[in-house]
């Protein structure tokens, strides 16, 4: 009985995510929920930095150094979408480090590698959103000159 119980539930739970993936009878597209986040950097610090950015393997292992963030700025450095769930920071970046110029010398400032989730505060774009599924989310990566070496 107990073994007929467990197959029956399982085979419910089959046929259930089969449903999800029912292709629209109009259309014939499968619809899948995507969360989207968006990633800033809030330069809180005294000094003007430019962000290089390595992307995760998923998305191709490329750098980007292209972007500078002045100090008291708030700059959007990316945004990333993934199926089924909201992206992390770790899905997105493998590495991000920040410099700053002195004596008009690129020096290392600041480094994640890898890049942690807990170093960025993440908020809802509303409030009642459940913090899973599909969602759009802003991660913001605060620097002041505490953070700076």
């Amino acid at each position: 009985m107990k073994t007929a119980f467990i197959n029956l539930t399982f085979l419910s739970l089959f046929i259930w995510s089969c449903q999800r993936n029912t292709p629209d009878p109009t259309t014939g597209i499968v619809t899948e929920c995507v969360g989207i986040s968006d990633y800033l950097v809030n330069n809180q610090s005294s000094y003007d930095l430019s962000i290089e950015l390595v992307f995760t393997p998923g998305l191709g292992s490329k750098t980007d150094t292209t972007q500078t963030v002045r100090r008291d700025e708030i700059k959007r450095i990316g945004t990333d979408s993934k199926w089924g769930s909201i992206p992390k920071p770790v899905d997105t970046y493998s590495q991000l480090t920040l410099y700053r110029f002195i004596d008009g010398k690129k020096v290392s400032a600041y480094i994640q590698n890898p890049v942690l989730n807990v170093h960025w505060i993440k908020t809802k774009s509303r409030a009642d959103d459940p913090d899973f599924g599909c969602q759009s989310v802003t991660h913001t990566l605060l620097i002041s000159d505490a953070d700076l070496y």
